[in-house]
């Protein structure tokens, strides 16, 4: 069960199980050759060493990766396809990757929700259609693009409700809605004077 507990691999490489690999390895190196543990340790021995040179590669990556930059991130990803293919760490390397490159990808389309968010903050129709234009630029697939979506949708719900006050602005100015108030204003003088004369 020893043996076996160091083949499995945590999402991040922590030095316990560089320690712990280390001191398998030394352990297997005291073995006796007529040793009945001898077999099995020789056994693991290349899988440990292996794991080790590839943790390495990881755990150097990683701490490189929290700088939480561009070019960090780059360079953590660029040392972690160190681990090849068929390697015990393969796993663990390329799940790193892809969760660096989805940071990468959210460091690279913030500004742009930013600005977007700046754009919408006068409130006008052309401001939010220019702000919808803006966050429309994340593409599908990026880590931002839901909050893009969301905020598009209410950019839009709030370009529609303006679309519909404006139209009803529209309608209670048009000459025909003018004469027929002029008319009802007229009425309305008409019957003041009735009603004074008959007083």
């Amino acid at each position: 069960m020893l043996f076996r507990s160091l083949d499995v691999p945590a999402t991040r490489p922590r030095y316990g199980t560089i320690v712990n690999l280390l001191e398998a390895i030394a352990a297997v190196s005291r073995i006796a050759p007529d040793s009945p543990f001898a077999a099995a340790g020789q056994a693991y021995l290349p899988s440990w060493q292996s794991q080790l040179e590839d943790l390495r590669w990881l755990k150097f990556a990683d701490l490189v990766a929290q700088l939480g930059h561009r070019a960090s991130y780059e360079l953590a990803i660029q040392q972690a396809q160190r681990v090849a293919p068929g390697h015990p760490r393969r796993l663990q390397g390329q799940t790193l990757i892809a969760d660096w490159r989805v940071r990468m990808q959210r460091l690279e389309d913030r500004p742009t929700l930013v600005l977007a968010q700046q754009l919408a903050q006068p409130g006008t129709i052309a401001a939010l259609q220019a702000a919808t234009a803006k966050a429309s630029q994340i593409e599908l697939g990026r880590p931002l693009r839901i909050e893009a979506q969301t905020l598009m949708a209410e950019w839009q719900q709030e370009i529609e409700d303006g679309l519909r006050q404006a139209q009803v602005v529209v309608s209670l100015l048009s000459p025909h809605a003018v004469r027929r108030d002029r008319k009802s204003t007229r009425l309305n003088s008409s019957h003041l004077v009735i009603s004074y004369a008959v007083f």
